[in-house]
């Protein structure tokens, strides 16, 4: 039997900051690897055990899903797109609401994009020892055995009764506890890290949403129902998705059923939630030091040095976190490490660009770099890839001059459409319909200039686009 995955892709991973943004969240970077975390997720369900992806994301970061999932050569079923974020719990009922429709109930594999589990023929078989209980109309997770306390994490403490197969009955949940009571529960024993990899058939799950969560299920319903489905995407209903609380899987329905059953494993696997949790997972030095990018080190010991951009040089230190990208440096004591959410929360009313947008951000069509702004001007590089075009559009506060610097140009503006190459610039006023395409077979640079009394990326008016924004 064949198990559909079911890969979660809105997190925001703020805990990652500056790296992981809300334009640019943790599952697209490379961590640890030269590939995403999300390709990474997927590759982990590419095998015979597993048919096509089913990926639930935001629309907004939709064709980055899709981006990614292609890289890792994934055979994608369908992308469901969310109008906004609801936690896991929404978007688990969505999934469950298009395979019920449907007419399926063959049993899913529900795992969050952003983790980095190692060894891929294990998790399979340990996925193929949960489907015998999801058959049996059972919620099957897989549970790690903890190497530490951490306070970060949720845990399972597991009932004295077996469940069906290799599985044991779940006692209860504990949610993040502290580090003397995670340290207490795992002296206990029988104790596990809810790792939020379930296995089940939806008709099981859905079950459980008319008993426990029906003010979500029901809104998620007709938000599905009346969804709309156009190459490859589903786009849910935004006004009766809205209606669904935020809530996670866990809250709604887990700590409520007696249906759970848990899969203990000594699986090597990390959420990489932190800076910490990165440290713990990855190859440390013979100083004990994670580092990637450009990094200088002396006498520095047991802490996480990332780059993106500059160079960094560290001296004297220990226990510490130093992550620098092109427009934003973090630094902050190890330990303190998951504590960074509620910096980013206060840090966001006075840098909503810092903690949102990162400096470069990806398109379909290709990407564009920030290289300066002003209260009342943006400068950026944009790179169009061959045969890719921008959506035809305009702004209402903004105009733009363009300046080629590299490939030939197709370019629309008001009525007139023509071609442009090296060292040609155009102009487009405020209101004006306009599209740049590449019309050429390398990519296509140029530099844009924003002039306008608004600045921003939300003062776009989409006519029409190729990738259905």
């Amino acid at each position: 039997m064949r198990v559909t995955p079911i890969i979660l892709c809105g997190g925001a991973g703020t805990r990652l900051w500056p790296v992981s943004r809300v334009r640019s969240p943790k599952q697209f970077q490379n961590l640890l690897s030269d590939s995403s975390l999300l390709e990474q997720a997927a590759r982990r369900v590419s095998g015979d055990l597993f048919s096509s992806i089913i990926a639930i994301s935001t629309v907004e970061n939709e064709y980055l899903v899709r981006k990614h999932l292609d890289a890792a050569a994934a055979t994608t079923e369908m992308i469901i797109g969310e109008p906004s974020g609801r936690n896991t719990a929404p978007a688990i009922a969505a999934a469950c609401a298009y395979l019920a429709l449907g007419g399926r109930d063959e049993p899913v594999v529900v795992l969050p994009s952003d983790q980095l589990i190692p060894k891929v023929d294990e998790f399979a078989e340990t996925i193929a020892d949960l489907i015998p209980a999801a058959d049996a109309g059972y919620i099957g997770l897989i549970g790690v055995k903890p190497n530490r306390p951490d306070e970060t994490l949720g845990y399972i403490k597991l009932s004295a009764r077996d469940g069906v197969g290799n599985t044991r009955r779940v006692a209860r949940f504990i949610e993040k506890p502290s580090s003397d009571d995670a340290a207490q529960l795992i002296s206990d024993g029988d104790v596990f890290w809810n790792t939020g990899i379930f296995c089940f058939k939806p008709s099981t799950m859905i079950r459980q949403f008319k008993r426990h969560a029906r003010d979500i299920w029901d809104p998620v319903l007709r938000a599905v129902t009346s969804g709309t489905v156009a190459d490859g995407r589903l786009r849910i209903d935004e006004n009766n998705f809205a209606q669904a609380p935020a809530i996670s899987i866990d809250y709604a329905i887990m700590e409520k059923t007696d249906a759970v059953v848990c899969r203990p494993t000594d699986l090597e696997w990390s959420d990489l939630g932190n800076w910490n949790a990165l440290w713990h997972a990855g190859a440390r030095d013979a100083e004990d030091n994670l580092t990637q990018g450009n990094i200088v080190l002396s006498n520095v010991r047991s802490s996480v040095l990332f780059s993106s951009g500059p160079l960094v040089a560290a001296v004297g230190l220990s226990d510490v976190a130093v992550v620098a990208t092109p427009d934003a440096v973090l630094v902050a004591h190890r330990d303190q490490a998951s504590h960074l959410s509620t910096l980013v929360d206060d840090l966001q009313p006075k840098y909503h660009r810092e903690t949102h947008e990162p400096l470069a951000e990806q398109r379909p069509w290709g990407t564009f770099r920030k290289l300066g702004a002003g209260e009342r001007y943006q400068i950026k590089e944009i790179i169009v890839r061959p045969r890719s075009a921008m959506s035809l559009q305009r702004h209402k506060h903004r105009d733009e001059h363009w300046l080629i610097v590299q490939g030939e140009a197709e370019v629309k503006v008001g009525d007139l459409t023509n071609t442009a190459s090296e060292g040609d610039r155009i102009h487009v006023p405020a209101g004006e319909l306009h599209r740049i395409a590449n019309a050429g077979a390398t990519d296509l640079i140029l530099i844009e200039i924003q002039l306008g009394l608004r600045i921003s990326e939300d003062d776009i008016e989409r006519i029409d686009d190729t990738y259905g924004r």
